[in-house]
């Protein structure tokens, strides 16, 4: 029988694999939303835990109807210092015209940057197969060692 440590090292790879696959999936499905026209209403930034991330709003139309979103990407930009994230937000002038890109089963869905190769999905993935293959090896170990 796996002792503990090693069910909760293996339980915690899948988890970190099974979050970053889906964001991942997600980034990969956004490059084929459709393309809109926005306008930036409002772009600064804004406090997050641990830095400071652009908070941008833009209106866009789609099939008659008129929306206003603040994603930017799918996954949260954020970074540690605000000139970064004052960068970010410059991007995006208010009143400057934009391409939205909208989900086409969720129209209240849009963001800014599709695909946004965000390392987020990679380093969870990366750090969930670390864990499989760490809890893995503590299995074996483990049975090579009992009589």
């Amino acid at each position: 029988m796996p002792s503990l440590p090693t069910l909760l090292l293996a339980i915690a790879g899948l988890i970190f694999l099974a979050v970053g696959w889906r964001i991942r999936r997600a980034d990969i499905a956004s490059a084929s939303w459709l393309p809109v026209s926005a306008t930036i209403l409002s772009s600064d930034i804004a406090p997050q835990e641990g830095g400071f991330a652009p908070s941008v709003s833009y209106r866009y139309a789609i099939a008659g109807e008129t929306y206003v979103s603040t994603d930017i990407a799918l996954a949260i930009v954020s970074s540690s210092s605000d000139a970064s994230a004052r960068t970010a937000a410059a991007r995006y002038s208010v009143g400057t015209p934009v391409i939205a890109y909208v989900n086409p089963r969720n129209p209240r869905q849009a963001i800014l940057e599709p695909r946004s190769h965000a390392l987020l999905p990679v380093a969870l993935l990366a750090a969930g197969l670390l864990l499989l293959a760490m809890s893995i090896y503590r299995l074996l170990a483990g049975l090579s060692t009992s009589p």
